[in-house]
């Protein structure tokens, strides 16, 4: 008789929206492994709601740990950040493991290139474009098997005798990343007024905010919050023609019910990390250069007044009636994009209505990084970091003296470690440079944390700073 195949453990304690951008990652693993059973520790709070959507998967609830103990697992996964986690998958036996992890005597680590660099990248995504999904995955799946990955487009009503029909999810996990009262009665009024009828969502600690924005619009809706499970929710979202949401967890399963998405991205919320997955969503952001930002220190977010009622409500009834191929969308302080892949198969956003040569100086930057990390940790990029980097010395010849000064600090600070193998003089020296160049610092300081200032660690961090001075011609 054959021994039963190892299972595959996933870990994710956290929130509804980072269980569902996971599904991706089990849809590849058992596609990957399909003689291992794939076993995932989740919130049952989300999870139960979330089965009938899930891959097939097998889910525990984190109180599972004495059973979880009695298995050794081929493959785990941490995708949680939480001390609970990582004490979990440190006590576990596998064969490998990906994510963070606590060591005997409660010294921790992280395993992956990718899960490192999603830690470098806490208080520190500014340029970060790189999709949660897909960083999920990088250290585990093959890149081929990503691109080879072929999404449902969402399913788009077509109403014959009857009006539009546009959901408005009104909640979110902080108050900055949804619209206030008035923007939202505003909004409504304006949808109503193009012929667009309303059906209001929200979960139980959204009813009085239902309540309240009803009273505050003169149109005719229905309020359907905190009257339905989440399987209800989506049961009827299947008859929307568009769900409008800001960035929360029933945005994420919308997109994965091929639901047709339209994100109003606002408050500390960065779209190319956290923004609908799947192809073929609406992305509405700001046109502030904050954005991308982990928490906002402006008092109700510096990018929600550039969101306004009539222009979000005229851009929707043009969408429901035309291919966005033929929208040209222009707005003061606005700038609209699609949920796509590259042609490297991970997740983009492509602008909708600006031509591709408007992208600005922080884009090309942003688009460096992508590039240079891609080529470090040897994913296939669709445009080498060399050639964009010799289009942002040309378009941008200004940036160029500060950036190599800045290198040049970055390096004597490296070789001195390399020499002396101590400790940088304080645990934030990655704030030390400035912004265009923190997503290098912050990865160096994070493989030096990682690996106690070793010596190994020191040389680590000076062949990546060699590899990049090489592109830059430092």
């Amino acid at each position: 008789m054959s021994m039963p195949h190892r299972p595959i453990l996933v870990l994710q304690m956290l929130r509804m929206g980072d269980l569902v951008l996971s599904f991706p990652l089990f849809l590849w693993l058992s596609r990957m492994y399909p003689d291992h059973p794939i076993w995932v520790v989740a919130e049952p709070t989300f999870y139960k709601g979330l089965m009938p959507l899930s891959p097939h998967v097998t889910y525990f609830p984190w109180t599972a740990t004495d059973q979880l103990k009695q298995h050794h697992y081929h493959l785990i996964v941490n995708l949680s950040h939480r001390i609970e986690a990582a004490k979990l998958c440190g006590m576990l036996e596998a064969d490998e493991k990906i994510g963070p992890l606590e060591e005997k005597g409660g010294v921790h680590r992280i395993r992956g290139d990718w899960q490192l660099y999603r830690a470098s990248i806490v208080q520190n995504n500014r340029h970060n474009r790189y999709h949660y999904a897909d960083l999920n995955a990088l250290d585990i799946i093959p890149q081929r098997i990503i691109a080879a990955t072929r999404w449902s487009r969402p399913q788009r009503q077509v109403p014959s005798n009857r009006r539009f029909r546009v959901g408005v999810f009104i909640g979110a996990s902080q108050p900055e990343k949804r619209p206030d009262i008035q923007f939202s009665a505003s909004f409504i009024d304006a949808l109503d007024k193009r012929g667009i009828h309303t059906v209001l969502f929200g979960g139980p600690g959204e009813k009085e905010l239902g309540l309240s924005i009803q009273k505050a619009t003169s149109a005719r809706l229905v309020n359907m919050c905190g009257r339905l499970t989440l399987a209800e929710l989506f049961k009827v979202g299947m008859e929307m023609d568009l769900f409008v949401t800001p960035d929360t967890g029933p945005m994420h399963v919308a997109a994965w019910a091929g639901i047709p998405v339209f994100n109003l991205s606002m408050g500390p919320v960065n779209p190319w990390e956290t923004g609908p997955y799947q192809p073929g969503h609406y992305v509405l952001r700001a046109a502030v250069s904050c954005l991308g930002c982990w928490s906002c220190s402006v008092d109700g977010a510096f990018c929600r007044p550039h969101f306004q009622p009539e222009i979000t409500a005229s851009l929707i009834r043009r969408l429901l009636a035309t291919d966005r191929h033929s929208i040209r969308f222009r707005s003061p302080g606005l700038k609209l994009f699609c949920s796509t892949r590259d042609t490297s198969g991970l997740y983009d956003l492509s602008p909708v209505g600006l031509p591709e040569d408007e992208a600005s100086l922080r884009e090309r930057i942003a688009q460096f990084w992508k590039a240079w990390f891609a080529e470090i940790f040897q994913v296939t990029t669709p445009v080498s970091s060399h050639v964009i980097f010799c289009d942002l010395a040309e378009t941008h010849p200004r940036l160029m003296p500060v950036w190599r000064r800045q290198l040049l600090h970055l390096g004597a600070l490296i070789r001195n470690g390399v020499a002396t193998n101590a400790s940088p003089p304080h645990n934030a020296f990655w704030k030390e440079f400035i912004p265009i160049l923190r997503p290098l610092s912050g990865y160096i300081q994070l493989i030096l944390e990682n690996n106690d200032y070793s010596k190994d660690a020191w040389r680590k961090t000076l062949h990546l700073y060699a590899q990049l001075a090489d592109v830059v011609h430092v």
